[in-house]
C-alpha cells in the first residue's frame, strides 16, 4: 500500500524531522541566551537559562519515549514551545534574585506569582485530556510536563544553583582576603 511505511522510513523521517527540530532548537537557544543577557545583564544568568533550557528539552525527550511517542513534527512544535514556557518561570526567579539579599527573598517574593500562572495554565489545557484529536491529547500531555518541569526548576533547582554559586564565590573572597592579610602579615613582620 502506498501510505504504508516500513520502519526503517520511519527511523528516516524521524531523525529528518529531529535534525531539523535540533537546527531549530540551536537557533532559539542562541535567541533565548541573547535575550536572557539583554534582559538579565549578566553572561552567567543568561548561561543559567540555556541550560535551564536544555535541561527541560532532554527531559521532555526522553518522556516522549516514556508516553511511546517519537520524534516528529507535533513534537517539535511543542519542544519549541518549552524553550519559551521553562525559561519563562526561571528567569523570573533569576531577576528577583538579583534584585534581593538571598535566593529565599527572591524565592518569597516570587512564589505567589510563579504558582499562580502554573496554577492557572493547568486548568487551562486539562479540557485537552479528553479530545478525541492525537495531536490535542500529545500537547495536553507535554504541557503538563512543560509545567510541572519548569515549576520545578524555577522554584526549586534555579534558586539552589543561584545560592550555591553565590556560597561558592563568597568562600573564594573570603580565602582571597586571609591569604592577602596573612601576606601582608608576613611582610609588614620582615
Amino acid at each position: 500500500h502506498i501510505f504504508r511505511r516500513n520502519s526503517r522510513e520511519k527511523t528516516l523521517l524521524s531523525l529528518d524531522a529531529a535534525s531539523r527540530s535540533g537546527c531549530q532548537t540551536l537557533s532559539l537557544a542562541l535567541t533565548v541566551f541573547l535575550t536572557c543577557l539583554l534582559l538579565l545583564g549578566r553572561a552567567s544568568a543568561a548561561a543559567l537559562m540555556l541550560g535551564v533550557m536544555a535541561f527541560v528539552d532532554v527531559v521532555l525527550i526522553g518522556a516522549l519515549y516514556w508516553i511511546g511517542e517519537y520524534c516528529n513534527m507535533i513534537t517539535a512544535v511543542i519542544l519549541t514551545l518549552a524553550i519559551g514556557l521553562a525559561v519563562d518561570f526561571s528567569a523570573h526567579v533569576t531577576h528577583a534574585y538579583f534584585h534581593a539579599e538571598s535566593a529565599a527573598a527572591a524565592l518569597a517574593r516570587m512564589l505567589p506569582p510563579i504558582l499562580k500562572a502554573g496554577g492557572s495554565t493547568l486548568p487551562a489545557v486539562l479540557p485537552m485530556a479528553f479530545s478525541q484529536s492525537y495531536v490535542i491529547r500529545l500537547f495536553f500531555a507535554m504541557s503538563l510536563m512543560i509545567i510541572s518541569l519548569g515549576l520545578f526548576v524555577g522554584l526549586l533547582v534555579v534558586p539552589a544553583a543561584l545560592q550555591t554559586a553565590d556560597d561558592v564565590a563568597l568562600y573564594r573572597n573570603r580565602r582571597d582576603l586571609e591569604n592577602r592579610l596573612r601576606t601582608a602579615s608576613y611582610a609588614h613582620d620582615d
